[in-house]
């Protein structure tokens, strides 16, 4: 009986733990390229929150990895990656045509030193962003 019961107790774990092993894999966000002409923000905080997601995006795709070469032999996660880098540049781009100097200032949607901050570790990880 007892026998049953761990025997139980032990498939339920492993369960449970190849579930929110699949949950994390379904997690990484997937690319989708922006067109230009379609990326149309009409906030600061629409810039804002774009720019740091897509950076956020860039950063957890490449930190998986423990240096440049070893991520840049990873095609998949390379070609991910040069997606969210051209979207990024669309984003950074239109923004900065249609609001100029007031994505430079801070406000409780906008938040510049996140983004030069997500920048910096970018660049660390060599990723470049400009």
């Amino acid at each position: 009986m007892n026998t049953i019961k761990i025997l139980s107790i032990i498939t339920l774990l492993s369960f449970i733990s190849c579930s929110s092993k699949k949950i994390e894999e379904k997690k990484e966000a997937i690319p989708i390229p922006l067109i230009e002409k379609a990326y149309q923000p009409k906030t600061v905080c629409d810039c804002s929150e774009d720019g740091i997601k897509i950076l956020k995006n860039i950063y957890n795709i490449r930190n998986q990895y423990s240096d440049l070469k070893e991520f840049q032999n990873d095609e998949k996660s390379f070609e991910k990656v040069s997606i969210f880098r051209d979207n990024w540049t669309i984003v950074r781009n239109k923004c900065m045509k249609k609001f100029a100097t007031k994505l430079f200032q801070p406000g409780p949607c906008n938040d510049p030193d996140k983004i030069h901050e997500l920048r910096k570790k970018l660049d660390e990880l060599g990723v470049r962003t400009s």
